[in-house]
C-alpha cells in the first residue's frame, strides 16, 4: 500500500512502528555488518490564502513521509548504503543507493546514486527530526530550484585534520542529476553536473563554515510539442553557489545560508529565454533546546528573478515562529506559523488551480515525526 493511501491513520501507525522496531533494528546490527534505521512524519498544513507546499484554505493532513535507511558492510573498507522512501504523492523508490570505499584514513570514494553534497541540510532534508522546523528553509524548497536531491556518478571525500586549527572536509563529485519519473523535465534538461563542498570545522566549539558550488550542463527543451519535452540541442552552463554558517553548542542551534543561482539564456527553449536569470535566497534560523521544548524562529527570503525584485510574484519573505515538544527520545511534536509576504514559491501551484494570489498571507502547520 502506498503511503499516500494511509492519510490520517499514518500518525498512530508511525508512532507504533517507531516504538516496536527500535529493538529489532538494533538487533540487526551484528558487529556493525548491517544497519537499519527509519524515520517519518505526518503534517497538517493550512494557508489563509494562496497555495503553498500543498496547503490551501481547506487544510490537509496529506503530507506523509516514511524513509528506511540500510547499510551493509562488504569488507573492512567497503560498505553499501540505500534509502527507500515513500511520500503522499510519490510511490516508494530508492532515493539514493551507493557503494563507499575507504581508500585511506582520510579519503573515501562513493559510486552510485548519491545524496547531493550542497549546503547544511541537503543530505538530511527529508529527515524532519534532524532539523528544528517542520518546513525546510526556503533555499531547499523544490519550487525555489536552488539545489538537487541526488546525482548518479562518483564522489570523493578528503578529510584533513588541522590540529588546534580545526578540521576540513573537501568533497568533489561529478555525474548526472537524478530526476524522479514524476518530475520529468520539459523545459530544461540537466545533462551533467560537477561540483564540490568545503566544510571547515573551526576551533570554536560547535562552529562550522561551508562553501558549496556546482555547475550543471543543461539543454533547452521544447515543451510546446507532443510529446512534451523534446531536446533542442542547445546547451549551456547553470551555476549554483551556497555559503553556510552553522553553530550548535550550549543548547543553541543557529544556522544561516545564502544561495545564488544563475540560469543561462537558451534561445531555442519554448518560450525562449533571452537573458540569464539570476535568483537568490537566504535564511537565518535560531533554535534553543530547553529539554522537552525547543522554540525556534527563522527569516526566509527568496527572489527568483533579481531584475524583478519588487514584484511579489517573484519574491517571498517568510517569518517563521514555532515550537517543538519532545514526546519521547525518538518522537517529536511541532506547531509552526508562517507569516508570508509575496508568493514566488506558491505561484506555480496557484496558476495550476487558477487562484488569485494575495501578497500577505499566513500558513499554519502541525507535525509529528519519529526516528528509529
Amino acid at each position: 500500500m502506498k503511503l499516500g493511501q494511509i492519510k490520517s491513520s499514518t500518525l498512530a501507525g508511525a508512532v507504533f512502528l517507531a516504538a516496536g522496531l527500535i529493538g529489532s533494528a538494533n538487533s540487526c546490527a551484528e558487529e556493525d555488518r548491517f544497519t537499519f534505521n527509519g524515520f517519518g512524519n505526518q503534517d497538517y498544513r493550512r494557508s489563509t490564502a494562496n497555495s503553498y507546499l500543498g496547503a490551501d484554505t481547506s487544510g490537509t493532513w496529506d503530507n506523509n513521509f516514511l524513509g528506511l535507511v540500510m547499510s551493509g558492510k562488504l569488507n573492512e573498507k567497503s560498505r553499501v548504503w540505500a534509502q527507500l522512501q515513500a511520500t503522499t504523492k510519490l510511490s516508494p523508490r530508492f532515493t539514493w543507493m551507493f557503494a563507499d570505499y575507504q581508500v585511506s584514513d582520510s579519503v573515501n570514494v562513493h559510486v552510485g546514486r548519491i545524496k547531493f553534497p550542497f549546503g547544511l541540510y541537503n543530505e538530511t532534508i527529508s529527515t524532519q527530526a534532524l532539523r528544528p522546523s517542520i518546513a525546510e528553509p526556503v533555499v531547499y524548497a523544490q519550487a525555489a530550484d536552488m539545489t538537487y536531491d541526488a546525482y548518479h556518478g562518483i564522489g570523493l571525500d578528503w578529510n584533513k585534520g588541522m590540529g588546534t586549527a580545526g578540521n576540513m572536509l573537501v568533497q568533489v563529485f561529478g555525474g548526472n542529476i537524478y530526476v524522479e519519473p514524476e518530475r520529468k523535465e520539459t523545459a530544461l534538461r540537466d545533462v551533467s553536473v560537477m561540483g564540490g563542498r568545503v566544510t571547515y570545522n573551526t576551533p570554536v566549539d560547535g562552529l562550522r563554515l561551508m562553501l558549496s558550488g556546482n555547475r550543471t550542463t543543461v539543454e533547452a527543451m521544447n515543451d510546446s510539442v507532443v510529446p512534451s519535452g523534446v531536446p533542442t540541442g542547445e546547451k549551456a552552463s547553470e551555476d549554483r553557489l551556497m555559503l553556510s554558517l552553522d553553530y550548535v553548542a550550549h543548547d543553541w542551534d543557529v544556522k544561516a545560508e545564502y544561495n545564488y543561482h544563475n540560469t543561462p539564456a537558451l534561445l531555442t527553449q519554448v518560450p525562449p529565454q533571452l537573458t540569464d536569470v539570476k535568483s537568490r535566497a537566504y535564511y537565518v534560523q535560531v533554535a534553543y533546546d530547553m529539554g522537552k521544548y525547543t522554540p525556534y524562529a527563522r527569516y526566509d527570503y527568496v527572489n527568483v528573478d533579481t531584475t524583478l525584485s519588487s514584484d511579489p510574484a517573484n519574491y517571498q519573505k517568510i517569518y517563521v515562529l514555532g515550537i517543538g515538544y519532545k514526546l519521547a527520545d525518538n518522537v517529536n511534536l511541532r506547531v509552526e506559523q508562517h507569516f508570508n509576504h509575496g508568493y514566488a514559491l506558491g505561484a506555480a501551484e496557484m496558476a495550476a488551480i487558477s487562484l488569485t494570489p494575495k501578497v500577505n498571507w499566513n500558513t499554519t502547520m502541525f507535525s509529528a515525526n519519529f526516528m528509529f
